[in-house]
């Protein structure tokens, strides 16, 4: 009888022993009769990144895993189900930031059914709102800055009330990550967008 050596990936090993169940290996090796469509593949790939970067020990891509990917993939497209993730990944509470300080981040949790996905889809929407908010607060922010700047330099007596809204305005400013030199009028440090 003719011996077959398999390469078997080492997340798959690690996991099996860290859960201490051989149905995990087997499963793998049912999970290989049939290849990933590039669809699953990048969902995998995109899973791993988001959620187990830092860590040596990677969860295995198991049947229960494929068959929730394959069945959402049939509605969604791999974009959107990596949408789906990112908005989990956003998500305080899901990243373990509760009660029972768990992450929440399975397939099971984020696209049981094409009703979660939507819900996350529509949190990264709200997500994306948040954050062009934000922008926009930070834009209006540097033009009163600006403008007070421009009216404190030019005022030959500034008043304390001058004083004082720019300085609010400075302390403001520092959520951002920025400075502001009100005598040249020049920002430096980075917003969240990378802008100096």
């Amino acid at each position: 009888m003719n011996k077959v050596t398999v390469a078997v990936p080492q997340s798959v090993v690690e996991e099996t022993i860290a859960q201490g169940d051989v149905s995990i290996l087997k499963e793998w090796w049912e999970n290989q009769q049939g290849n990933l469509s590039s669809d699953e593949e990048k969902v995998y790939e995109a899973w791993l990144e988001l959620f187990f970067r830092d860590r040596k020990m990677k969860p295995a891509f198991l049947p229960e895993r494929r068959t929730i990917a394959r069945a959402r993939l049939r509605r969604f497209s791999a974009d959107q189900l990596i949408q789906a993730m990112r908005a989990v990944a956003g998500s305080t509470f899901m990243m373990g930031d509760n009660s029972s300080a768990r992450r929440y981040v399975d397939f099971r949790n984020m696209m049981s059914n094409d009703a979660k996905v939507e819900q996350w889809l529509d949190h990264s929407v709200d997500q994306n709102t948040e954050k062009a908010a934000k922008s926009e607060q930070h834009e209006q922010l540097r033009l009163k800055l600006k403008k007070a700047a421009s009216n404190l330099r030019n005022s030959p007596s500034p008043t304390l009330q001058q004083r004082e809204r720019l300085l609010d305005l400075l302390l403001e400013l520092k959520d951002y990550g920025e400075t502001f030199d009100w005598r040249t009028g020049e920002f430096e440090g980075h917003d969240e967008d990378g802008r100096s």
